[in-house]
């Protein structure tokens, strides 16, 4: 409904309420609250929502969007004790660069990079956005049982990343130096004789430099990365073909029940959060494509000092001119552009009815050049599991070539790896 009051059905009538339902509004650029229904106050569990908060800090140390992660069975040591992060649909996707893991909320990478930045730098992150997240350092299920926020702060954190990282909003005068600006919720003020006596001007905080920000939008906003596997439902468009940078989250579970589900996603003008039961990802898209009707398409600008380079999709560093790797184009804040060559993608010749690598001593007809990814160590496993093959690792057989009867022979296996001095046996006549 265009008008609705919060609190009624739409007869009119009192409605249930529902701590865990909540709808906020917020002009990111203004910080304007444009709308807010039900208890947007009260804090909830962020669940698989505080997962953006691991990879803002990983991009502040220098970490990139290319950067690979590994979603793959993996055992870490917490408390003394073995402890494996699982997915919540029970699969794992292999390798995955930063930018997918953060897209599609993977747990088991976004475990990894917590593993890399260190819970306390996480929590750090959060209270520079305005977060107050506690002053316990989170352990390994960070990723999944997040910490306890409201919607309200939740919204205006993230209405401050889709601004470029500048957090704009209401700050009194009497406030003082450091307040963050909150949610303005009024607009103007009207004596009665029709003269103006105040009209807000809204005040602006740096929370994050531009570059990390506008990843962080880039990365929400990117529909393919959020399907690494490009099997998972499409994600509705908006009237238009407006861009929207969506995140959303699934509470802890506590017994038979969760604490909440979450939905937050912004264009540049308006900034809409969901708290829900369940479902809060369709009430999102409801209220936002209703919310982009009839306006016209808008992006977010793009800082100069982000530098574009092409990377090789798998791995993530620069392209090798010996493979065949499929190429991205990835945006990094100047000096985290990876520097190294890939050598996760392999071309090599074999022969084709062996299978094996082939040699000068492989018949021409039969020689084949086949591309194999040669994955790291702590993915051999899963390659196995999934059934991908390996690269071959033994040459082809020699064939043996008849020699004169006492011909001189050097006894050497093929292949072998020799030194020192050794006897040639037999007549050099």
């Amino acid at each position: 409904a265009r008008g609705f009051m919060p609190g009624t059905t739409a007869a009119g009538q009192p409605a249930a309420t529902d701590s865990r339902q909540a709808v906020i509004a917020i002009d990111p650029a203004t910080g304007a609250l444009q709308a807010i229904a039900g208890d947007a106050v009260s804090p909830h569990s962020t669940g698989t929502l505080a997962q953006p908060l691991i990879y803002l800090t990983a991009l502040s140390q220098g970490y990139n969007a290319a950067t690979l992660t590994l979603d793959v069975p993996s055992i870490y040591l917490q408390d003394g004790r073995p402890f494996s992060p699982r997915n919540a649909d029970g699969d794992f996707l292999g390798p995955l660069r930063l930018r997918e893991s953060m897209a599609a909320a993977r747990v088991v990478p976004a475990t990894q990079v917590l593993s890399w930045v260190g819970g306390g730098q996480v929590m750090a992150t959060a209270r520079a956005l305005g977060l107050e997240p506690g002053t316990t350092v989170p352990d390994l299920t960070f990723p999944t049982t997040g910490f306890p926020a409201s919607l309200l702060d939740l919204g205006r954190a993230f209405a401050a990343i889709g601004n470029g990282g500048r957090m704009a909003g209401f700050t009194s005068n009497e406030a003082p130096n450091g307040t963050l600006p909150r949610p303005a919720t009024i607009r103007r003020i009207v004596t009665a004789d029709g003269g103006e006596s105040y009209a807000y001007e809204p005040t602006t905080h740096e929370m994050l430099s531009p570059e990390p920000a506008h990843l962080l939008t880039d990365i929400w906003s990117d529909t393919e990365a959020r399907c690494p596997t490009g099997s998972c439902p499409d994600w509705p468009a908006l009237p238009g073909g407006q861009p929207a940078a969506v995140v959303t989250g699934e509470s802890v579970v506590t017994g038979e029940s969760t604490d909440g589900s979450w939905a937050l996603g912004y264009t540049p003008d308006t900034l809409i959060g969901v708290l829900a039961g369940s479902d809060a990802a369709d009430i999102w898209r409801g209220l936002m494509a209703w919310s982009a009707e009839s306006k016209p398409v808008a992006t977010w600008p793009r800082p100069d000092g982000l530098r574009a380079v092409d990377v090789c999709a798998m791995s993530g560093l620069l392209p090798s001119r010996r493979s065949d790797c499929p190429t991205v184009r990835e945006w990094f804040v100047p000096g985290t552009e990876p520097s190294g060559i890939d050598n996760m993608v392999r071309v090599v010749t074999v022969n084709r009815e062996t299978g094996r690598l082939a040699t000068i001593f492989t018949p021409p007809h039969l020689i084949e050049r086949r591309t194999y990814i040669d994955y790291p160590p702590e993915a051999t496993a899963w390659a196995k599991e999934a059934g991908i093959e390996p690269p071959p690792t033994e040459y082809d057989t020699i064939r043996r070539i008849p020699t004169r009867a006492d011909g001189a022979e050097l006894a050497i296996e093929p292949w072998s790896v020799v030194s020192g001095q050794w006897s040639v046996i037999g007549s050099a006549g």
